[in-house]
């Protein structure tokens, strides 16, 4: 006779802790195996959320610093994707590409890309192609402040508020897993006409280094 099955209730889903398996050769008995995950690694959803909220928590001081107090308006939009009636001025962050290595053990060496862009208007297109370069100044020097503090500012838990869906959670990375961060390119989109004003957009290549376990 085969296996009395039995089972067992985890996390309110009940699972057989004996399986009858029929064939040819009679009946047999296999236990289950719960999958478990391989590594605790987070990519990029994470890292992007806490960059996006310590750009909203320094750019006013950023375009200060840059333009004088209060000079350049204050980035008022945040997004992951695009939306199809964004406030000016908008930024925008998501991923580009992440590449691995083979050469660490039990370990997820990375080299990730993220595409960082900012959008502004103006009605004057001579002041606006200037503007638009203070912002990415700005933008350049709050990321650059990560790894001249050893990124300790990645590993605490935060708040940010996008434009869909609100108010989330960024939570910590975990520790230590951040090596390096380097803007690799400055880009900028040619000026368009968008109703009684002109629109720019520039982008940041932000280029990040992590091991995760």
């Amino acid at each position: 006779m085969g296996a009395s099955p039995s089972s067992v209730v985890t996390n309110g889903f009940r699972f057989s802790s004996t399986l009858l398996v029929t064939s040819g050769y009679g009946i047999g008995a296999a236990k289950i195996v719960v999958w478990g995950a391989p590594y605790n690694a987070d990519f990029t959803k994470l890292l992007i959320r806490q960059l996006i909220a310590i750009v909203q928590r320094d750019q006013r001081a950023a375009l200060d610093w840059v333009g004088g107090v209060n000079v350049l308006p204050s980035i008022v939009s945040y997004q992951l994707a695009p939306l199809t009636q964004p406030i000016f001025p908008a930024l925008m962050l998501y991923p580009l590409s992440a590449r691995f290595s083979q050469d660490t053990w039990r370990a997820l060496k990375s080299e990730i890309d993220l595409h960082c862009a900012i959008a502004v208007t103006n009605a004057d297109n001579q002041t606006l192609i200037e503007q638009v370069q203070d912002y990415v100044r700005a933008l350049d020097a709050i990321f650059n402040v990560l790894p001249a503090t050893n990124f300790t500012d990645l590993y605490t838990d935060k708040t940010l508020t996008l434009d869909l869906p609100g108010v989330i959670q960024a939570p910590a990375l975990a520790q230590g897993t951040v090596q390096e961060l380097f803007v690799a390119e400055h880009a900028y989109d040619q000026i368009q006409p968008m109703r009684t004003e002109f629109v720019v957009v520039a982008s940041l290549r932000l280029r990040i280094w992590r091991t995760e376990t």
